[in-house]
């Protein structure tokens, strides 16, 4: 049985890492979809969620003291005048922060958590 080399170890130890950014990433994408389309559904909005893809990517201090990934998502909507729009969402972790989704008057509203 062959011994498995330092070399190896690592590059098993960078697979294993990578992976599990990979598995993290897909999650907080799920998240995101999930929250705009409730967000469009609740105004009425046809989402589109085929276009929810990552915008920025950078790290940020939870208010639990650990570092995460703080990640602002874009994605589009048609509006109750049939107009396409694209609005964003942020997520630090896995959790929500805010939303901006334009109303009739053109006001970006804000929610957050």
């Amino acid at each position: 049985m062959p011994m498995l080399t330092t070399t190896s170890i690592i590059l098993l130890i960078l697979i294993a890492i990578a992976l599990g950014l990979w598995r993290n990433s897909m999650r907080a994408k799920e998240i995101a979809t999930r929250i705009a389309k409730i967000a469009c559904e609740k105004r009425e909005l046809q989402f589109l969620d085929e276009t929810v893809a990552l915008h920025k990517l950078w790290l940020k201090r939870a208010p639990d003291g650990f570092i995460k990934f703080l990640r602002t998502y874009q994605f589009d909507y048609y509006d109750d005048n049939e107009i396409r729009q694209q609005s964003s969402i942020t997520l630090l972790g896995d959790t929500f922060q805010s939303i901006g989704l334009n109303d009739t008057h053109d006001n970006v509203i804000r929610i957050v958590r």
